[in-house]
């Protein structure tokens, strides 16, 4: 149970259902379309951040 276990989940039930319910608060319908983008975004940024100092690793020191 790592990393990608824990982004799976807080794409789907930490961010995308919590987001679909306040953006179909604010936008109606549509909404929950666009809480599925909001929540992808975010899990590609976190995922970033997990992988970056992965990547500094395999480049090795200068």
């Amino acid at each position: 149970m790592g990393r990608p276990l824990l982004l799976s989940l807080l794409r789907k039930r930490g961010l995308d259902i919590p987001f679909m319910i306040l953006f179909y608060a604010l936008f109606g319908v549509y909404g929950i379309v666009w809480a599925t983008l909001v929540a992808d975004f975010l899990v590609m940024v976190i995922s970033l951040l997990f992988f970056i100092p992965v990547w500094k690793r395999l480049i090795g020191p200068p």
